[in-house]
């Protein structure tokens, strides 16, 4: 029989907030061709997810030396080790993904050690193929959806670079169809597009950011029919856009009136 994996469920000791940060740096370092540090986050994410997988079997296992007397006290296991160390409790990676952790690795390494001189070619490819990994190991392995992981500003770049949260906007829309009364329109909140449906009149829903909007027949702005953030005032509906603008006309007249203009 197999050995079963017990998993600890100390939530407070997790290793996935400060991956979280690091994957969102790593994007928005990628997004802005800043590969350097695009590479170093990256691989930190990697790292601190894969750990947590570790430290889910049992807490110790993310320490070098799981034989040590305080086993607490010791360095945490190194990257390179990591992939061995879940093979021995079932859970290997494949060898594609192995190969690719060990040569974003190596351009982590010349970055923080010595003047880099990884191909930036490779790093624009292999980048978002890394990002991809862990967007699928924590899916299936620690049952963490990525956009639960990622702010809204970086879900359409998500959308471009990965084929996992593609998957994710696939689901979405497969579920508007089901239910009926699917809107092309994209969302105001996420932006995707045939991902809401009209609910109860003229309320909609988003199936892949949750978010509970309004319909509006038309925008008493700019004319448009959309679908809307805010419920409307005094019967009448503004869309996001509209909203926006005439915020930003009103910031813009109030700095104005301070400068005394």
């Amino acid at each position: 029989m197999g050995r079963k994996l017990t998993n600890w469920n100390d939530k407070n000791e997790s290793l996935l907030p400060s991956a979280k940060q690091f994957l969102v740096e790593a994007m928005r370092n990628f997004r802005s061709r800043k590969l350097n540090f695009a590479i170093v986050h990256a691989v930190v994410t990697t790292e601190l997810v894969l750990k947590e997988r570790l430290r889910r079997i049992h807490p110790t296992l993310v320490y070098r030396n799981i034989d040590a007397k305080n086993p607490g006290a010791e360095k945490t296991v190194s990257l390179a080790a990591v992939p061995r160390r879940l093979a021995n409790f079932g859970l290997p990676l494949d060898p594609d993904q192995a190969h690719l952790i060990d040569r974003v690795t190596e351009g982590r390494h010349e970055i923080v050690h010595h003047m880099p001189t990884f191909n930036r070619e490779d790093a624009e490819f292999q980048l978002p193929m890394l990002i991809d990994f862990i967007a699928t190991y924590l899916r299936q392995q620690m049952d963490t959806p990525l956009e639960s992981f990622l702010p809204g500003d970086l879900w359409s770049q998500a959308n471009e670079m990965l084929s996992d949260w593609r998957n994710v906007v696939e689901s979405a829309r497969k579920a508007a169809i089901e239910e009926g009364g699917a809107i092309v329109d994209p969302c105001p909140r996420c932006a995707a597009e045939k991902v809401m449906t009209l609910r109860n009149g003229d309320y909609v829903h988003c199936h892949l950011c949750r978010a509970d909007l309004y319909r509006c027949e038309v925008c008493a702005g700019c004319g448009r029919e959309t679908v809307a953030s805010y419920a409307p005032i005094a019967e009448e509906n503004f869309c996001d856009r509209c909203v926006d603008e005439a915020g930003d006309q009103y910031i813009s007249h109030y700095v104005d009136y301070l400068r005394g203009k």
